[in-house]
């Protein structure tokens, strides 16, 4: 089976023999379900700061960290 969104389904399939004699084979099936669970994805994003005394004059600060967490 396949299965690509968040979600849940029988699985199944289909044996291609080809050539190959099935009869000389013992298949049992056990068959599950597919399951897609969903991710959560937090990130926080933390501007750089800065103390400056003022003066007068612009003062500015630049940059910033990235933090990422993915739960699956």
């Amino acid at each position: 089976g396949s299965r690509t969104d968040v979600g849940s389904s029988d699985n199944t399939y289909r044996i291609d023999w080809g050539t190959t004699k099935k009869d000389n084979y013992e298949v049992t099936e056990n068959l599950g379900t597919l399951t897609v669970n969903p991710a959560t994805l937090t990130i926080t994003i933390t501007g750089n700061k800065a103390e400056e005394t003022y003066d007068g004059t612009e003062k500015s600060v630049s940059g910033y960290e990235v933090e990422c967490d993915i739960k699956r």
